[in-house]
């Protein structure tokens, strides 16, 4: 599943018109692969950019300059087909856009972060699995909502949504789909992560036929299944206190993801693939700044909120006061 920036698609007469753009949470699907779509065309600017992509490296560590504290390389481990060894990288800024898993491997086995509180803290925050499908069936079956959540299908962690990419509100199904094409994401998947491809197609459909018993005479003629270990972050109560800063005490060094703390710029709200992109934008714009050159991204304000969004978290605020008031520890208020 995708994110988007762009103008709002709500074109009700009663939404007051845009005076600039702004950010919304549409869910956009990608027509094709996300490698052929996306990765291709960034690899191929980042190249005529003058840029290097090296494939089959793995960052292991960082070296730093002992008296400006700033990093000054990037030590990478090359494959075995390579022969194996590493290889030091200078830099002038790193911008470290990993997973929460990444950046827990990263500070274990590398001593300039390790010995910091910020990056340590890293340690304590969760990530889930997901398996993400995708079913193509024989016919056209109509949904009675273009998306919907499965609940009660499998252990009491495991939730899933679906998406009808065939439904107009989508329209993401390949032109020439057979029929209907159904794309269901799993998230605290770790139970079904040992299933095989054909288990977990079989494990949709029967639910998605639960859901619509239309579904149980369409056949599935073709699928996809991806499993993400540790692919999303677990925002759990207590999590944002272990949360680090876009800008590190390392003074050339910038995090990047949905996990890090605030964004100094315009930005997401929320937890996000759309606040994980906007926090790249913003890692961007802190090299600008720190090394003075380069032309800054711009950064789209959110939409604003829904009345009965803006009214509950209103109400939510005001009753975290009122609590604060009367003596409650701030831990409990978040």
């Amino acid at each position: 599943m995708q994110t988007h920036q762009n103008q709002p698609t709500d074109h009700s007469p009663n939404r007051p018109p845009a005076t600039r753009p702004t950010q919304n949470q549409d869910v956009c699907w990608c027509r094709g692969t996300i490698a052929e779509q996306i990765f291709a065309p960034l690899v191929a600017r980042l190249r005529e950019g003058g840029a290097s992509i090296l494939p089959a490296r793995t960052v292991v560590g960082l070296t730093t300059d002992a008296a400006s504290g700033r990093v000054d390389g990037v030590v990478a481990a090359r494959s075995a087909a390579e022969g194996g060894g590493e290889e030091v990288y200078a830099a002038d800024a790193v911008v470290l856009a990993v997973s929460v898993q990444g950046m827990q491997r990263l500070v274990a086995q590398c001593p300039p972060l390790a010995e910091r509180r910020e990056f340590r803290a890293v340690q304590n925050l969760k990530s889930i699995d997901c398996v993400s499908t995708t079913l193509f069936f024989d016919r056209e079956v109509p949904t009675r909502f273009p998306a919907n959540v499965l609940a009660g299908f499998a252990p009491d962690e495991v939730g899933a949504t679906y998406f009808n990419l065939s439904d107009g509100d989508w329209g993401a199904a390949p032109a020439d789909a057979p029929g209907t094409v159904i794309a269901a994401d799993f998230y605290g998947a770790s139970s079904l992560l040992p299933l095989s491809d054909e288990a977990i197609v079989a494990l949709v459909r029967n639910n998605l036929a639960a859901c619509e018993p239309a579904f149980a005479e369409a056949n599935v003629v073709d699928s996809a299944v991806l499993r993400a270990r540790g692919a999303v972050t677990k925002f759990a109560p207590g999590s944002f206190k272990h949360r680090p800063e876009q800008a590190t005490s390392i003074p050339n060094l910038f995090l990047a993801g949905d996990w890090v703390r605030g964004t100094p710029e315009g930005g997401a709200r929320g937890l996000s693939q759309e606040r994980a992109f906007v926090t790249g934008l913003t890692a961007a714009n802190l090299v600008v700044g720190a090394l003075g050159a380069g032309a800054p991204a711009v950064v789209l304000e959110p939409e604003p909120d829904e009345p009965h969004v803006a009214a509950a978290r209103a109400a939510n605020a005001a009753g975290r006061r009122a609590l604060a008031a009367l003596g409650f520890p701030e831990r409990f208020l978040r």
